[in-house]
């Protein structure tokens, strides 16, 4: 009886409008504060495992529209804890129904089939758990969906039918934890004597198909295990090779090539190459074998291959890729001319490569290492020309510049640094410009004062779609009660619809107060290309405060202060290691806001009597920020200041840099970190450069001494 009168009452709730809206102002407050309160006591018990007062605060919340969908779906929660099954199934049936566009429906959906499981109404849910799996095909909830499909079929006693589904499930989410539970299942169902024969052994083709999919999800451990485990099985069969053997030993170099055991990967790519049969099988054999010997510095080889590869493959995009590696080998041996005609044969060949203008670019720079300026000048020019809106295209010009100075072409320089002032504003090489120019340009102005971001209510008039408006009111009522995770999710979900400038801003601002400075700097630099790319007017200071927040700034500040840092090249550090990404870990295993490798913090706290530490500890801003900066500050003073070189060595190590200094000398600095061999350091110097000298111009900072950015 209880569950029924619970269920009419909040039905009733659901029929009673929440607020009748007075024109374009705010709601007409009709227990706005009560509704709320409500909603505060109802997460307070929801924490606390209350579940009958939690139930009795989120119904008295549903009046509230901001969080009626949020007060359904937590009272649906309450009632299935309290195991009031079939009142929680009608809430989240009419959460799904009543808010479509809420970011519950798809668990909603699932908790309703789950419910109808709970009832033992096992039919139903098989087609509730349907339909989920139909509608969200990408939800991590699939697998648990599908899993509880096979126990349904299990509990009507339909095990032949039960079976198949555990076997769909184990093949075709196999890293999934279900996967592991449906090959118990099965194992079971086969030890049953009263059960029929009514399945077959698992076919090669079906674990084939299992370990490719293993492998697609990154899941190599496991999958190299199954795919020797197949080969092995074929091998020794004696019977016709299956249709897929080829290809299954490419997989098995390609996974070796992946978890870099290059000498496995080697001698499976050999076979393959010694024994295919399709050329296309062939060609992606070669070109990992050459990889993979150059990995392994097995350089000679690895030339003769990429020289095969483009011989037999002249015309092919793999010959331009080819070409462009064989070029970088050349000019990381010290063999510049060889370097020269092999990139010059790319862009001649392949003048539409995606790789052309890069090719361009590095003659181009190859030259001017040599000191032919002339040459060098010419290509700069001619990229920029041919490829006016390529990646290089600010690159090309500060080089255009720096070469025009070495012959005396100063005002021609002066023009290409205002060309690049005035151009790529986001550049590192307009940071370079601004201290080569011999005078001040007018520029895009990074200053001014931001508007404030109200969280009052939405226009309706402003932004009509449905869609953007549900989830921007959601997002701003819930960062107003300090529910700042889920005001975060709410306001990226409106961002996905939004096209007007005006409130993309306003979502990266409010994203700002969430404390989720990732998606509000990816919001409002995306908003701030292209602001930069219109003819009309320019960003304001508040487009350019989202793309560079001050995160954790009570730390960063801290950490600053103790090791005699600018906190804006900590700022930078983090802004280009993590985007401020606290649960950040890169594929080497580095972890966190500063991207600290275990090794290196546990060296860094017993070197400094940090206590606590621990890998997991480097989740936590505080230790990741305390650490990485006290590291940051040994580079710096281990490079005696020198900031491009600490930076560097912060992301290769210092080992890598020292050999680098000793090959290429720091008497010109954009020349240093230009010729650093590694692309991956190299763009990262860039790009922190680039970051630390716009914080300063945002926010006030002092550059002074060794934290001077300098071309020179």
């Amino acid at each position: 009886m209880r569950q029924t009168i619970l269920a009419t009452l909040t039905f009733l709730a659901l029929l009673t409008p929440p607020h009748t809206f007075a024109g374009n102002n705010d709601p007409v407050d009709d227990g706005t504060a009560a509704h709320e309160a409500a909603y505060l006591l109802g997460i307070s018990h929801r924490r606390a495992g209350t579940w009958d007062e939690a139930a009795a605060s989120f119904q008295k919340a549903l009046g509230h529209e901001p969080l009626a969908d949020y007060s359904l779906f937590y009272l649906g929660e309450a009632l299935t804890n309290k195991e009031e099954y079939q009142a929680a199934l009608g809430i989240f049936k009419a959460l799904t129904s009543k808010f479509p566009e809420s970011r519950w429906k798809e668990e909603a959906g699932f908790k309703t089939a789950d419910l109808l499981f709970r009832l033992g109404r096992y039919s139903e849910a098989r087609l509730s758990f349907e339909r989920f799996t139909r509608d969200n095909p990408g939800s991590p909830l699939v697998a648990k969906a599908r899993m509880k499909m096979a126990e349904g079929l299990e509990k009507e006693g339909k095990l032949s039918e039960a079976y198949d589904s555990y076997k769909s499930l184990w093949l075709k989410y196999p890293s999934s934890p279900e996967s592991r539970t449906a090959s118990v299942r099965m194992a079971d169902l086969s030890s049953k004597k009263d059960v029929p024969n009514y399945h077959s052994p698992l076919s090669i083709d079906e674990r084939y198909g299992r370990v490719t999919a293993l492998l697609s999800n990154g899941v190599y451990k496991d999958g190299i295990n199954e795919l020797l485990s197949l080969i092995d099985e074929v091998q020794k069969g004696g019977t016709d090779r299956p249709k897929w053997f080829a290809e299954a030993l490419l997989k098995l170099g390609e996974a070796y090539y992946q978890t870099r055991e290059d000498g496995k990967a080697e001698a499976v790519l050999k076979k393959v190459i010694e024994t295919a049969s399709s050329p296309d099988l062939l060609e992606d054999a070669l070109l990992l074998y050459g990889k993979a010997l150059q990995r392994s510095e097995k350089r000679g080889e690895a030339v003769t291959v990429f020289e095969r590869i483009i011989k037999d493959y002249p015309k092919k995009d793999i010959a331009a890729g080819t070409t462009f590696r064989l070029a970088d080998m050349a000019e990381g041996d010290g063999d510049l001319a060889k370097a020269k005609d092999l990139y010059r044969n790319l862009y001649i060949a392949f003048p539409k490569s995606s790789l052309a203008d890069d090719a361009l670019w590095k003659e181009g720079w190859l030259f001017y290492r040599e000191k032919d300026y002339k040459n060098a000048y010419l290509l700069f020019g001619r990229l920029l020309t041919e490829y006016p809106s390529s990646e290089f295209a600010d690159t090309a010009t500060y080089w255009s510049a720096r070469t025009a100075e070495k012959v005396g072409m100063t005002e021609e320089a002066a023009q290409h640094y205002v060309n690049i002032i005035n151009n790529f504003p986001l550049s590192y090489y307009t940071v370079l410009s601004r201290e080569r120019v011999p005078y001040t340009v007018p520029e895009i102005s990074l200053s001014g004062q931001a508007r404030s971001v109200s969280l009052t209510s939405l226009d309706r008039r402003q932004t009509p779609d449905k869609y953007l408006s549900f989830h921007l009111t959601r997002g701003k009522t819930l960062l107003s009660l300090g529910f700042k995770e889920d005001a975060a999710i709410e306001l990226s979900l409106a961002e996905s619809r939004c096209s007007d400038k005006k409130t993309i801003m306003e979502i990266a601002g409010l994203m700002l107060r969430a404390g989720d400075y990732y998606r509000a700097q990816r919001t409002a630099f995306k908003n701030l290309q292209k602001s930069l790319g219109e003819s009309a007017g320019e960003p304001d200071a508040e487009a350019w405060r989202s793309a560079f927040p001050t995160g954790f700034s009570e730390d960063v500040s801290a950490s600053a202060e103790k090791n005699s840092l600018s906190p804006y090249l900590i700022h930078a550090i983090i802004r280009e290691e993590s985007s401020y990404r606290v649960d950040a870990i890169s594929r080497a295993g580095a972890i966190g806001l500063m991207q600290l490798m275990p090794s290196t913090g546990s060296n860094v706290a017993r070197e400094t009597g940090f206590r606590g530490y621990s890998t997991q500890s480097l989740y936590t801003p505080e230790t990741n920020i305390t650490l990485g900066s006290f590291y940051l500050k040994r580079l710096i003073d281990a490079n005696k200041g020198s900031l491009p070189l600490a930076i560097a060595s912060y992301n290769a190590g210092p080992n890598a840099v020292s050999s680098w200094i000793s090959k290429y000398g720091t008497e010109e600095m954009d020349e240093f970190i230009e010729k650093i061999p590694y692309s991956e350091t190299r763009n990262y110097v860039k790009r922190v450069l680039r970051s630390y000298e716009l914080y300063g111009r945002l926010f006030g900072a002092p550059k002074t001494g060794s934290e001077k950015v300098a071309a020179r």
